[in-house]
């Protein structure tokens, strides 16, 4: 008997969180950490690739060129918040896409799904992989 496959969750809508905080979401069944960076709003793969520590428990820095990383709590790997690349090492983590939920033309009342959020402005955080893999 043929039973159709669940479809992946390749996006994920979350409250904006407030400048210098950060949410929690999965998208795709994997862990995503989204960081609010005076005002600039970034995600990434919440898991650290060399231990499976969980980034979003590390602090931020900022880097001599400017960028933000991430800092692994486990074993002080740093991650840019941009590109996912771990300093000095070939690992990084996933990146994913922000959408402003306000700036997608599918969604028709917005003022209705941020009313049952509590007001709060809403973001999609989106695996563009899995969306061009169809999932």
């Amino acid at each position: 008997m043929y039973e159709p496959q669940a479809r992946v969750q390749t996006r994920a809508r979350v409250e904006r969180p407030a400048p210098g905080e950060l949410v929690r979401t999965t998208v795709g069944g994997n862990p995503v950490a989204v960081w609010n960076v005076e005002g600039r709003l970034y995600a990434l793969g919440d898991i650290c690739p060399h231990r499976g520590f969980v980034l979003s428990e590390g602090a931020l820095m900022e880097e001599k060129d400017g960028t933000i990383s991430v800092v692994c709590q486990g074993h002080f790997w740093r991650f840019d918040l941009t590109t996912g690349q771990a300093a000095f090492r070939p690992e990084c983590v996933k990146v994913y896409d922000i959408e402003d939920i306000e700036d997608i033309e599918d969604i028709e009342d917005v003022e209705d799904i941020e009313e049952q959020a509590g007001g709060a402005a809403m973001v999609w955080v989106v695996d563009r992989d899995l969306e061009q893999r169809g999932a």
